[in-house]
């Protein structure tokens, strides 16, 4: 474990890095940021927008949101889709948790060709979305925010040397770097506070990645709750409360509680306020990214050549060695949340990309997910490895009742940097959702991607909220 914990200063010795941090998010500029940043970030939010809409409804969302008017409390912020307000706190978690509902919101980080996989956006979208609302800021302070708590949950994700299982599906470890960020920066910390506030967040992490391999509404549960906790931690510093001294190296801090220790602490704060890490991969599926590889494969093999679920003997999902070990990957069975069973599932996801030469959120309902056809062709379906001449992507081959064997091999999926998914698919994307969903009118999403689109131009975020709900 790297132990370096400070960085010099021109003059002054040594000073903390977490204090270079603190300072740069309550100082940094808007007008500091570049185009591509900001646009980028505009991108992310309609993206999340959309997931919110297609989220609205999956269960344990209307449950959270009853029990949450049966609380009442103050009425702050906006749930999306649904209307009527909320105190800011449960406002950001619900809407989180109905963005991360459907696993489709936009994610990863991407660092001198390492792919780092996160799911940050789901909640500092919300976070941001709902304090801008609540204090009446701008939109280019809410972007300010948002592009700054994206950047520092990037850095602290790419120089964590956590295992996979501590860091990016875990989420309560890595994701409330960013929330409190967000939050920090819109309810005007100072250094001092802010430094706090994170030592106060450093003691809410938790999440287990056994959520995945149980399927549970925990899942999403774990991305709520780092919106809560960024907004919660960071209002309990502005009123005076101390954390940590220093949350990320203090011998019990973050790298050597939750991390495995600290790989590179130079991203911490290289070229920090000139670089912003903000994450880039937009889903084209409602699924687990590992999922989307065998499911190109699969809509290639009914597109292009044909092959009908009713034709198919045996489906055979290939999969690297690394796959073959992971939740994606376990025995398909449907249990006590059944949306959570088939979006982390190779199998599910798969066959129902073969079988209906689609895969979208209308095919999580538990109807679908219960149907005949989907089991029956699941039933013919295995995992293996993948053949010795790929070492890398996916490859489903299919044998068919007529003896024919076809195979179709791809090294990444759609939305991949090598494949990105365009500005029209990206609105194709969140238009779907609201279609499906209803969760607004269609005359509604259309103004709102307008809106978003010149977020910068907003002087509160009213004409946002208004449209995100009926």
């Amino acid at each position: 474990m790297t132990q370096n914990t400070t960085v010099p200063v021109s003059g002054e010795g040594q000073t903390r890095i977490i204090d270079v941090i603190t300072s740069h998010l309550t100082t940094a500029r808007y007008e500091d940021i570049s185009t591509a940043d900001i646009e980028l970030a505009k991108w992310r939010v309609l993206d999340v927008l959309g997931c919110a809409f297609g989220g609205a409804a999956i269960d344990g969302n209307l449950e959270l949101l009853d029990l949450y008017r049966t609380w009442g409390g103050a009425p702050q912020a906006t749930v999306l889709g649904h209307g009527g307000k909320l105190p800011v706190h449960h406002a950001a978690l619900l809407n989180t948790m109905m963005v991360r509902s459907n696993d489709f919101e936009v994610m990863t980080f991407w660092h001198n060709g390492i792919r780092q996989p996160a799911h940050n956006s789901a909640s500092t979208v919300p976070t941001a979305l709902a304090l801008a609302e609540a204090h009446g800021h701008s939109g280019r302070d809410m972007l300010t925010a948002l592009i700054l708590g994206d950047d520092l949950a990037g850095r602290v994700a790419l120089s964590s040397d956590w295992t996979f299982y501590l860091g990016p599906d875990g989420l309560g470890t890595l994701v409330p770097w960013g929330t409190t960020a967000v939050a920090g920066r819109l309810l005007g910390l100072t250094p001092t506070q802010l430094r706090h506030a994170f030592g106060l967040m450093v003691n809410t992490m938790a999440g287990t990645v056994q959520d995945y391999w149980d399927g549970t509404h925990a899942i999403k549960y774990v991305q709520g709750t780092a919106s809560h906790t960024g907004i919660f931690t960071s209002e309990l510093a502005k009123r005076g409360w101390t954390g940590l001294i220093d949350p990320l190296f203090a011998e019990y801090g973050y790298y050597k509680v939750f991390a495995q220790g600290c790989k590179d602490p130079e991203i911490l704060t290289d070229r920090l306020g000139q670089h912003f890490f903000g994450e880039v991969v937009f889903k084209p599926y409602p699924s687990g990214l590992p999922t989307h590889v065998p499911i190109d494969c699969a809509l290639v093999l009914h597109h292009e050549h044909g092959v009908r679920a009713e034709d198919v003997e045996e489906m055979i999902i290939q999969l690297t060695p690394h796959n073959l070990k992971n939740y994606y990957a376990k025995p398909y069975e449907i249990r006590e949340w059944p949306h959570g069973d088939a979006a982390f599932s190779f199998q599910y996801t798969a066959c129902t990309a073969l079988l209906h030469g689609a895969m979208s959120i209308e095919h999580f309902t538990e109807d679908m997910i219960r149907a005949a056809p989907i089991n029956e062709l699941i039933a013919k379906s295995r995992i293996e490895a993948l053949p010795p001449e790929h070492t890398s992507g996916s490859q489903v081959t299919v044998r068919l009742k007529d003896g024919r064997e076809l195979a179709v091999w791809r090294p990444h999926a759609k939305g991949d940097e090598a494949d990105p998914m365009t500005e029209d698919d990206i609105l194709a994307k969140y238009f779907h959702q609201v279609e499906v969903s209803r969760a607004i009118e269609l005359e509604q999403a259309k103004r709102l991607v307008d809106v978003v689109l010149r977020l910068d131009e907003l002087d509160d975020l009213s004409p946002i909220t208004e449209l995100a709900a009926r």
